[in-house]
């Protein structure tokens, strides 16, 4: 599984978000500039997230957080959390540099600037769901929404993971007022 979120901007689409799944875990990462962020959900429960912040020359440094262990990939009955995120998009993607060229087998996702509305950001959300518990998810997540927000603008997409084929990944994306 290899999935690419990005945001039209000026009629070109800036990458800010992507997700690939390896026999090792599944890894989402934050490419939205100037927050880039890339968290790990590895097979047996360990999470890692690194971050990336921009410093006064320019140049990134490397931080790694810790992060707590859950349960192994293959023992999540219902969903696990890899990465939740809201980041300032209205005037940010000009600074974006372009998107990269995805590889073979990537699926794209891309929001055009019209869903953005007068909204300045976005919300993103990465879960591990088990397939017997996606649709609940998919109600409960849609039901939080609804009840948090006055506009119901919100993409919930799940995609089937190759190894490990009871778990899909849920990707959830929504318009904010403020960060």
């Amino acid at each position: 599984m290899k999935v690419d979120l990005y945001l039209e901007y000026r009629g070109a689409p800036v990458q800010i978000a992507w997700a690939r799944e390896t026999s090792l875990g599944v890894y989402m990462g934050v490419r939205f500039s100037p927050d880039v962020e890339n968290a790990s959900y590895f097979r047996d429960g360990q999470r890692q997230l690194l971050r990336f912040p921009r410093m006064p020359d320019g140049t990134r440094r490397r931080e790694e957080v810790p992060i707590d262990s859950q349960s192994p990939i293959t023992a999540i009955q219902q969903s696990e959390l890899i990465l939740d995120r809201t980041v300032k998009v209205a005037g940010g993607a000009k600074s974006s540099p372009s998107a990269p060229k995805a590889s073979p087998g990537t699926t794209a996702l891309t929001f055009a600037e019209d869903y953005l509305e007068d909204y300045p950001c976005l919300h993103y959300e990465a879960h591990i769901v088990h397939n017997g518990y996606a649709k609940e998810f998919v109600a409960h997540r849609v039901g939080d929404s609804a009840a948090a927000s006055d506009d119901l603008r919100v993409s919930i997409r799940l995609f089937p993971l190759d190894h490990f084929p009871e778990q899909s990944l849920a990707l959830i994306v929504q318009r904010k007022r403020s960060a």
